[in-house]
């Protein structure tokens, strides 16, 4: 069953959503068929058990609020920032050669890649210079702090992956972690300790009865 990514920011609000003539004529036809006037612009299938497929109807758009609560620990799958083609030093933070009287043209190589006669090849998974980023990426193990119903946002505690306004995927934690909690307001209790009240009524050092004239 194929329905509108959990992660997608309100799905209900026109940034979301495109026009059915825009779209291929395939997916015109699975708009149709799910009887979804309003198409959305990107589509998520997700993988449920068979005994939760009744919970849900086709073209149904699920909120926020339905699926996360403040607590819940996630991964989060995105495509990472991509940075073109780069080189060794910045690709796979490797140091460069000297920069000092004599090495010429080689600061930023790798050296040598080859191996000899044996075994005459440059070895699979030779780290060098390509492109970078723009890879598909999954960030584990982070939590849902709050989940704002009114605007169908969630609040997730550290890094995810991709640029701003980019699409990701939320889903439950595939580690299921438990260890994480939510950080909640501390309310200050006041001490019940006799010496500590004593000390607050007492008067302060040196400031004794009224002084005579």
């Amino acid at each position: 069953m194929s329905l509108p990514s959990p992660s997608a920011p309100a799905s209900s609000s026109p940034s979301a959503r495109t026009k059915l003539a825009r779209l291929p004529a395939p997916e015109r036809g699975y708009f149709k068929k799910a009887a979804i006037e309003k198409p959305l612009r990107h589509l998520r299938e997700v993988r449920l058990p068979p005994k939760e497929l009744d919970k849900y109807e086709v073209g149904k758009v699920i909120r926020a609020a339905e699926v996360f609560k403040p607590g819940d620990v996630i991964d989060v799958v995105g495509t990472t920032k991509g940075k073109g083609y780069q080189g060794v030093m910045k690709r796979h933070k490797m140091a460069g050669d000297t920069m000092t009287h004599g090495t010429h043209e080689f600061f930023r190589h790798g050296g040598s890649i080859g191996c000899r006669l044996t075994p005459g090849r440059v070895h699979k998974g030779k780290r060098m210079s390509g492109l970078m980023g723009n890879v598909k990426s999954t960030a584990s193990d982070l939590v849902v702090v709050k989940v704002l119903d009114d605007k169908d946002l969630v609040l997730i505690k550290g890094a995810v992956p991709g640029p701003a306004n980019g699409v990701v995927l939320v889903k439950g934690s595939v580690k299921d972690v438990k260890k994480y909690v939510v950080p909640r307001q501390i309310k200050e209790i006041e001490s019940k300790n006799p010496m500590k009240a004593s000390k607050k009524g007492a008067p302060a050092a040196g400031g004794g009865g009224a002084k005579k004239k």
